[in-house]
């Protein structure tokens, strides 16, 4: 019991030496400042700091945050190097960091450490009453001046031979190279082959600067002096690696990236397939991989050809965020390929058109900050036979109107092999439309793409990759399409086609939202009545709960009220005197009247 007292009695002591005693400004040898190079010699000074050696004090501003080095290789005695924040007058304040023995030089300590820009003041003695002459060096973030960007799975070579010496402890020159991990994972920075003694350093990238240093190793993995450095848990971001030399070497390089695979964040079902939706949930428990703090599901995805693809989701419980990554060999996590957040016609449900080569991807449904719920994905991909271009129409559809054709005498543009007819149709209102086959004579298959709006009919330009829904044998008629889709105003191609070979007469159908879904307001509007109401305050007129895009206009919220027209002639709707700047918009109803009327085409 005795020796338990008294080494505990032992590091209480030690730890009240590490407070500064000086309670007045400090005897300044001079001004430390970046690359700077100083010398002197502690023997007969005061015992101010730390513990019983004599000290000497240097001043040092750090302009910036960043990572800093104060090196005393070449010193002749055991150093210890203390960093205090400056007080006002030059006093002593709370020591930031410390260390002895640190670094590659034995009893020569070389602290690295990060500051926030700020003024300190830095102690230099040795361990225990040691003291003699030093030298100390001291070193700042440094420039970046990148070599290029390096990605994973990717082997870059370089030569630090005539470079300069930017980073790490002694003289060897060093090449900096830009990297982004995509997600959070372990990754693995390899020097192996290399022809010379090689140091590997992971900083932060501070814009035109290296920022903190993340880690760093010399001499470690299965490569002998070739540094594999292995970092378990590397956040998201950017960074700098640092290929640099022990000792003042220098000469040829290998650096290989070796990044998270997929089968370390799991795969959430089997590989996405164009046109056909997943559906899912990330408030199962996921885990956040990308992006921000929410929780997110990955797929793998085979883009067979070149063009344009889009991941749709459109229907989603939540604020969505998509991102698309390349993958290397064993489907480790490549570079980012795309991202956005609230991109696309569906508010803040992310809709991600991009242009993709053929080869494997990996598409994660994100949130955006914490976001999370359920969600709807479907990948629309650029079609084989389609020719994005002019064309000439069937005609026009609209709403409660059905048409009929035969495209057995038709050429195919789109989908597969089978020869196909097109309509042009304008959604006058935010909602969901159902385009019907039903009756049709063969196999059928109906697409809706976005398009280009022409004032002329036999001059429009189909958007052909831009594919907003597509199905086949899909509703209650058997091997006749019912496509169900949501959309917002705007000019639509409807196309229809057949699976396969098929071809033959049609019947198309087109239902639109119903006066309903508008929420009308209670009073029916008349003839020389005056009405009032507030849209501050009125109910989320959208795709879903928790988007901002109103049914019709722009995203502003809206009122809409029934009115019936007795007779022919001119009808003038007078918003004069309303504490905004208004929009009118006048739709016919079709069918039936009352709430269950479908919503047609905008009058005025």
């Amino acid at each position: 019991m005795p020796k338990l007292v008294s080494w505990c009695t032992l590091v209480f002591f030690q730890l009240l030496a590490m407070v500064p005693r000086a309670t007045g400004a400090v005897q300044l040898e001079g001004e430390l400042t970046c690359g700077s190079i100083v010398s002197g010699d502690t023997t007969g000074r005061e015992d101010v700091a730390g513990g019983s050696a004599p000290d000497h004090f240097w001043s040092f501003t750090a302009t910036k945050n960043g990572t800093f080095t104060f090196d005393s290789c070449g010193s002749s005695y055991d150093t210890h190097v203390n960093i205090f924040s400056a007080l006002a007058g030059g006093g002593l304040g709370q020591l930031i960091s410390d260390c002895d023995d640190c670094g590659p030089c034995g009893m020569s300590a070389v602290l690295t450490t990060h500051l926030a820009a700020g003024e300190y003041i830095i102690g230099f003695e040795g361990y225990g009453i040691s003291s003699g002459a030093y030298q100390l060096q001291t070193f700042c973030p440094a420039l970046l001046q990148a070599e290029g960007r390096v990605h994973c799975s990717q082997t870059i070579s370089g030569d630090t031979t005539g470079a300069q010496n930017s980073v790490g402890i002694g003289s060897s020159p060093d090449h900096h190279w830009l990297f982004k991990a995509a997600g959070t994972g372990a990754y693995t920075f390899s020097t192996c082959g290399s022809s010379f003694d090689t140091v590997i350093h992971v900083f932060t990238n501070d814009g035109n600067w290296i920022g903190t240093e993340i880690d760093s190793c010399d001499d470690c993995g299965p490569c002998g002096s070739s540094a594999v450095l292995v970092i378990p848990r590397l956040v998201e971001g950017d960074y700098v690696v640092v290929v640099d030399g022990f000792d003042g070497q220098r000469g040829k390089y290998n650096l290989t990236i070796t990044c998270p695979s997929l089968e370390a964040w799991g795969v959430d079902g089997p590989p996405l397939q164009c046109n056909i939706p997943r559906t899912g949930s990330t408030a199962d428990g996921a885990s956040s991989h990308v992006g921000m703090m929410a929780p997110d599901h990955h797929f793998l995805f085979e883009a067979v050809t070149g063009g344009v693809y889009t991941v749709n989701t459109c229907g989603s419980s939540y604020d969505t965020f998509v991102h698309i990554y390349s993958t290397g060999p064993n489907t480790t996590i490549g570079a980012i390929v795309a991202t956005c957040d609230d991109c696309g016609p569906c508010g803040s449900r992310t809709v991600l058109r991009t242009a993709l080569d053929p080869g494997t991807y990996v598409i994660v449904v994100d949130g955006f900050v914490a976001s999370k719920g359920a969600y709807h994905v479907v990948v629309s991909c650029p079609m084989e036979n389609s020719t994005a271009g002019a064309f000439v129409p069937e005609g026009l559809l609209s709403c409660g109107q059905p048409v009929s054709g035969d495209t057995q005498r038709s050429a195919s543009l789109f989908g597969g092999d089978a020869p196909d007819h097109h309509y042009i149709f304008s959604a006058p209102v935010s909602g969901t439309y159902v385009f019907s086959s039903c009756g049709s004579s063969f196999d059928t298959w109906l697409h809706v793409f976005a398009s280009s709006e022409s004032e002329n009919i036999t001059d429009v330009t189909v958007t052909s990759t831009f594919q907003v829904a597509s199905c086949d044998d899909c509703g209650d008629c058997g091997a006749s399409a019912v496509l169900s889709v949501v959309l917002i105003p705007g000019t639509y191609v409807v196309v229809v086609d057949g699976w396969g070979l098929a071809a033959g007469g049609y019947h198309l159908n087109t239902t639109c939202p119903s006066v309903n879904a508008l929420g009308m307001q209670a009073s029916e509007l008349q003839c020389g009545e005056s009405y009032s109401g507030n849209t501050s305050v009125a109910d989320s007129l959208a795709l879903n709960s928790t988007s901002s895009l109103s049914l019709v206009g722009s995203p502003a919220p809206d009122h809409a009220f029934m009115f019936h027209a007795a007779v022919d002639g001119w009808y003038v709707f007078d918003t004069c005197t309303s504490s905004f700047d208004t929009v009118l918009g006048v739709y016919a109803t079709l069918g039936s009247t009352g709430g269950t009327a479908q919503i047609g085409r905008m009058v005025g």
